[in-house]
């Protein structure tokens, strides 16, 4: 029966952290839903805007032709491509999280934060691409005065949507590693953040700033642009790539059982039974004896200077 309700402990034990990590996938599930409708409805426009290079007039430039098509078809292949990666992330995560064996819905949460960052980029990408065919398709068709008022509209609607971009950003900036997961650490801690420390590209960034060199700029500015996507998309590439490579290098069945173990190793220590945060030991100072330390300072006095 002692053997019975232990085995019910960590079967409930399983199953709150199960539901847990749940909304964390959930999180990312609708986040890529969403990224799929938008690009799903950027792609059709982009397709259909390849489809009136047919209709323009004969005397048309051809250096701006080709630059509309090839603009145009970027922007629908970069939609579909984060329409395809969206939709396939939705059905092999969850499905992932809920058949596979212990331990899948780790890998399921770790992998669908990586992919969730790719499909953002990539969604963002085609949208820029988007604007510029939206202004290559006015300065063909149109004449010079309407192609340039038409031109400046757009700009101006694009200097607004970054300004909204930076505005909500500002307001709801969850920096990587302040970022806090469902997942106990492998010692079966809570854990405060999911990367308490520099990641990769920020340990990167920090030594070529230190040391600047003219020839480094082109890679400064790539990693200045890593880290903030890393901070407004709210996944760390560095850091949930090693915890997923980390997950999936386990053996899923054994590695699971450790870590549950070790959470319940864990919660049965004094801090957590007593109601408190665990927190790291901290070196207690030895007693100290007051009364012989009032007399060596007393000693100390009556001596002449």
């Amino acid at each position: 029966m002692l053997y019975a309700d232990k085995q019910s402990l960590e079967t409930d034990l399983k199953v709150s952290l199960l539901a847990i990590r749940e909304r964390e996938l959930n999180l990312y599930v609708e986040n890529c839903r969403t990224i799929g409708t938008q690009a799903a409805l950027l792609a059709g426009f982009a397709y259909g805007g390849a489809c009136l290079a047919s209709y323009f007039a004969a005397d048309a430039n051809d250096s701006m032709r080709a630059a509309y098509l090839v603009v145009t078809t970027c922007a629908m292949d970069f939609n579909v491509a984060a329409l395809f990666g969206s939709t396939m992330c939705t059905m092999f995560g969850p499905g992932l999280a809920l058949r596979g064996p212990d331990g899948s819905m780790e890998r399921a949460v770790e992998g669908l934060a990586l992919e969730y960052r790719l499909t953002f980029v990539i969604f963002f990408v085609g949208l820029l691409f988007f604007y510029v065919s939206a202004c290559l398709y006015c300065v063909i068709v149109l004449n010079w005065l309407l192609s340039s008022a038409l031109t400046l509209v757009l700009a101006l609607y694009v200097r607004y949507t970054f300004r909204a971009c930076k505005r909500i950003y500002k307001k709801f900036r969850l920096p990587a590693k302040m970022v806090v997961a469902g997942s106990f650490d492998p010692d079966g801690s809570i854990g405060s953040s999911v990367a308490p420390s520099m990641s990769a590209t920020e340990q990167k960034l920090h030594n070529l700033s230190a040391n600047k060199r003219f020839y480094y700029w082109p890679y400064r500015q790539y990693l200045y642009v890593r880290l903030f996507l890393d901070e407004f998309v709210g996944v760390s590439t560095d850091v949930y790539e090693q915890r997923f490579q980390t997950v999936a290098q386990q053996d899923g069945g054994r590695w699971y059982n450790t870590s549950i173990s070790n959470i319940l190793r864990n919660l049965e220590l004094p801090t957590q039974l007593g109601g408190g945060v665990q927190t790291h030991p901290v070196p207690v100072a030895p007693p100290i004896d007051l009364a012989r330390s009032e007399a060596t300072t007393a000693a100390r006095q009556a001596q002449p200077s």
